[in-house]
């Protein structure tokens, strides 16, 4: 039995393949969805901290 590594998601599941992580397909792509939000959020902070040149 394995935990589920989504984000908020509370199961457990038997791993059927060697390589699984989530209990379900919806739960993958939340967890994909959640890192790429994360990755885009931090870009764009980076970018409104004052890096651009005035011109």
């Amino acid at each position: 039995m394995r935990a589920c590594n989504a984000p908020r998601c509370v199961r457990y599941f038997v791993q059927s393949h060697g390589r699984q992580e989530w209990c379900k397909p919806s739960c993958g792509n939340r967890a994909r969805a959640a890192r790429h939000y994360q990755r885009h959020s931090a870009t764009a902070a980076h970018d409104l901290s004052g890096s651009s040149q005035p011109l």
